[in-house]
């Protein structure tokens, strides 16, 4: 920089602090007056401005030493706050209140409309007729609602669901029982997911003697419904429209039909389920879970890609429908005494496979005599599985592609209508009592380490490990020795 210059690099500089502290400033007449090249005098306005930057900050400072003046705060971090609803306090509750423990707000309702992301719920005994419509959360800050022991969500009288999740994201609901919603939908959907909702967890919730129970819709994605319980409405846990990537766990939907709520739509065939899939949905996977009694379906999941792994079905029309679709299956399994057949499989349109992995599919007298029913298309890998108590044959029709073996097939003079793998048996499985409902494996039953290793497939029904012997065993569940301890994962 020519010397000439080095004057006006001051003047610039305190004229730019100047100008940062508010006091205004002059034009610079000097970088005028001076003939100078622009290109110079540009160099000069850039080196002031970095000159400019520690004009107003004081004095040096010695190392160490704190700053002081202009300098900012730390930002104020916002703690969660948990509010407090009950009917039942013993001061009684107050909507205008603070809704804190010793004064609580009267209604859920109250407390959704005062959570942001972080906050949280807590929601005494008492009977409350309402819809609540909780708000988003964010990933680091959930919004949470638990109800206590004694929370009931009452739908007599009330125009919307117990729960309405629509468009939110980040949401915890946990702890209630909810009954009496009963009208046409959306009131009767007593919970429901919907819009583009995700980042959803509900659980330990008692749902019964609704139009329907848990109900996921729209676009809704990534929820977790778990250790809860549905009865008596006609759909007990949905998963409908475009919703996809769901897990349920340790869950009991039963005694679910629509008769519950008037005549049938098709006098025929009444509907009801224990778990329902549209067409549309996918990426639904069911665990440890249950569900009987139900009209029609006790799994009816028509996914796009359904698993039921660790499941029971008992005292429904179907046990297990995996009817369309083109991947999925079951794994660890247990289905019986159903009024049609254990299981209906199909709908495949592509060239995806479905799967039945470890488990035990038993016939009943009177069902339609074929351990599986085959919809239309189907692609079907079997391994580690008991077909038993058929009154007819295993399948209604063979599947267009069969990979099958190390199977137990058993229905006394019934043969089960196919050549059997190379490593599969005709025999008694021996259970320990069949009549009663236990598919456990008796001593020296031919089951007992006669299956093969699968991937997926390292626990039986009950958790234990697999295998507990040489081998897997065939069926649904390991079988013990007397006096071994069985391994859980």
């Amino acid at each position: 920089m020519p010397i000439v210059a080095m004057p006006c690099l001051g003047i610039v500089a305190r004229d730019l602090a100047r100008r940062r502290l508010g006091l205004g400033c002059p034009a610079y007449p000097l970088l005028e007056e001076i003939r100078i090249a622009p290109v110079t005098r540009e160099l000069i306005v850039l080196a002031a401005m970095a000159l400019a930057v520690g004009w107003d900050s004081g004095p040096p400072r010695r190392r160490g030493e704190q700053t002081s003046g202009t300098s900012r705060a730390p930002a104020a971090v916002v703690q969660p706050t948990t509010y407090h609803v009950g009917r039942g306090a013993p001061a009684g509750c107050d909507d205008s209140g603070p809704g804190t423990a010793g004064s609580p707000w009267c209604t859920i309702r109250r407390a959704a409309a005062a959570l942001r992301p972080g906050d949280a719920a807590i929601v005494g005994p008492g009977r409350y007729r309402e819809s609540v419509a909780p708000p988003s959360g964010t990933p680091g800050a959930w919004v949470s609602i638990r109800g206590e022991e004694g929370a009931v969500l009452d739908g007599t009288g009330v125009e919307g669901p117990a729960f309405d999740l629509a468009d939110v994201s980040y949401v915890r609901v946990s702890g209630f029982e909810v009954t009496g919603y009963r009208k046409p939908r959306p009131a009767g959907n007593s919970v429901t997911v919907r819009g583009a909702s995700h980042h959803i967890e509900l659980s330990r919730l008692l749902v019964h003697h609704n139009r329907n129970g848990i109900i996921l819709q729209g676009a809704s994605r990534d929820i977790t419904i778990a250790d809860s319980e549905v009865h008596h409405c006609v759909y007990g846990v949905g998963f409908e429209d475009a919703t996809r990537d769901v897990l349920v766990e340790r869950v009991i939907s039963h005694h679910n039909s629509e008769l519950l709520v008037g005549p049938a739509r098709y006098a025929e065939y009444p509907n009801g389920d224990g778990f329902s899939a549209d067409a549309g949905t996918t990426g639904i996977t069911v665990k440890d879970s249950r569900a009987h009694d139900n009209q029609d379906g006790g799994f009816d999941l028509a996914s796009g890609a359904a698993w039921c792994e660790r499941c029971t079905a008992f005292g429904n029309r179907y046990g297990i429908r995996l009817w369309q679709g083109e991947t999925g299956g079951l794994i660890n399994c247990l289905s019986f005494g159903n009024a049609a057949s254990p299981v209906q499989i199909g709908g495949n349109r592509g060239n995806g496979t479905k799967r039945i992995i470890g488990s035990t599919l038993v016939g009943t007298a009177g069902d339609s005599g074929f351990a599986v029913e085959v919809e239309g298309v189907a692609r079907l890998f079997v391994r580690n599985t008991i077909f038993a108590g058929y009154g007819l044959e295993v399948f209604t029709a063979l599947p267009a592609y069969l990979d099958e073996d190390h199977d137990l097939f058993h229905a006394p003079g019934r043969p089960p209508g196919f050549p059997v793998g190379a490593h599969s048996l005709l025999a008694d499985p021996r259970f320990v009592d069949a009549r009663t409902g236990d598919f456990h494996l008796a001593a020296g039953s031919p089951a007992i380490d006669r299956g093969v290793a699968v991937p997926g497939c390292e626990t039986d029904l009950e958790g234990g490990a697999c295998p507990m012997g040489r081998a897997p065993d065939i069926g649904a569940y390991e079988h013990l020795s007397p006096g071994a301890t069985p391994e859980r994962p």
